[in-house]
């Protein structure tokens, strides 16, 4: 599809060009660290449980929040890592008590 007509590419004032600015090598992301980084120091084998009465912690969001964890791990520090996480108790919208185990 051919589009005609005349455009304003004028920068606008309240932006600023600049040049030769250096891209940083690595992401911020959000500036706060995941409560589960904890999970890199742990042995293949070792697991740990949260449940219901685990303080900070939610059962529900283990499973998302090891995950991303391990894929960050991955990428930056061991490209083996990998965890998997089970309900124990109460089911998969409702957990009551959730392990996380690391299996390489």
């Amino acid at each position: 599809m051919l589009v005609t007509g005349s455009y304003d590419t004028t920068v606008p004032s309240v932006i600023r060009v600049e040049s030769d600015i250096p891209i940083p090598t690595m992401r911020t992301g959000t500036g706060r660290p995941s409560k589960y980084n904890f999970i890199e120091t742990l042995e293949v084998g070792q697991s740990f449980a949260i449940n219901g009465d685990t303080p900070h912690f939610k059962a529900k969001t283990v499973g998302s929040s090891c995950y991303t964890v391990a894929q960050r791990i991955r990428k930056t520090t061991n490209p083996e890592f990998k965890v998997t996480v089970r309900t124990m108790e109460g089911t998969a919208k409702k957990p009551t008590l959730v392990r996380c185990w690391r299996v390489a």
